[in-house]
């Protein structure tokens, strides 16, 4: 149980942040001043980042704890959203932390897949995995819902983008306690 429910957040808290991003990012960037086609070069970076950060991340987990390399994948994420909020109009910080946010949100749901397959048994490892992606579903249409919600609100576009770094650090604390639980069974 305890296994499961850590996965779960951890894959509910990542799509949250990813389609927070993909779907508010340019128009929050727009909102705060960016012409519309940078605005939207954020979105291209951030996908970019993914996929880099999907072969990387692979070959680090090959490499050391999956736990620990998806942790700080998503901890680094959140400080790297926290540039994209403070860069205000400069470009150069913006697109950077867009690319490097999507190293870590992106390219750590690859990872995170593939950990949700290592972690069930093979008679029901295509239900744990699939329920797992379910509620990482829910997640990714509670990110945008919120985003509007926060639009709506009328706060600020750097203060709803910061928000999308609680989610982030959220699913690093899943993955590090996940890994805490599984050395324990």
């Amino acid at each position: 149980l305890p296994t499961t429910v850590l996965l779960w957040l951890a894959f509910f808290m990542n799509l949250l942040v990813m389609y927070f991003l993909v779907n508010w990012l340019p128009t929050l960037l727009k909102s705060a001043g960016l012409p519309l086609e940078k605005a939207i070069l954020s979105t291209a970076m951030l996908n970019l980042g993914g996929v880099v950060g999907a072969l990387a991340l692979g070959r680090l987990i090959d490499r050391f704890s999956a736990y620990t390399v998806l942790g700080a994948a998503y901890a680094a994420s959140a400080a790297f959203i926290g540039l994209i909020a403070f860069s205000g109009q400069n470009l150069t910080g913006l697109l950077a932390g867009a690319a490097l946010s999507g190293f870590g949100v992106v390219g750590a749901q690859i990872g995170c897949n593939a950990l949700a397959a290592a972690i069930y048994p093979t008679h029901i490892r295509a239900t744990g995995v699939g329920w797992a992606l379910g509620v990482g579903r829910i997640g990714a249409i509670v990110g945008p819902l919120a985003g509007g919600a926060l639009l709506a609100a009328a706060w600020a576009p750097s203060s709803i983008i910061l928000v999308a770094a609680v989610p982030a650090v959220l699913a690093a604390v899943a993955v590090v306690l996940l890994g805490r639980v599984r050395q324990g069974a």
